[in-house]
């Protein structure tokens, strides 16, 4: 691996990132609600440390049960379409 890309990956895996984001999101189009929320979350602003952590657990139970997934199979022409 070149020492560029060693580099880079240091600084990166060594910066915390942090940024606010629904949790709830409305798709632009259909008006359908989703969960926007996985292990990456640290925390709910607004709720103690304890408290976030037991609604994301609950949450993240909820949308990996099977019934609430999909499992998906890329093949050429799958993905976006630029119009």
């Amino acid at each position: 691996m070149p020492k560029e890309v060693l580099k880079h990956r240091v600084v990166f895996t060594s910066t915390l990132y942090e940024t606010l984001h629904p949790v709830v999101r409305v798709h632009p189009e259909s008006g359908e609600r989703g969960l926007f929320i996985g292990w990456f979350v640290r925390y709910l602003r607004g709720l103690s440390q304890n408290e976030s952590d037991e609604i994301v657990k609950f949450l993240q139970a909820y949308i990996t049960r099977p019934e609430n997934t999909v499992r998906w199979r890329w093949k050429v022409g799958d993905g976006l379409v630029l119009l």
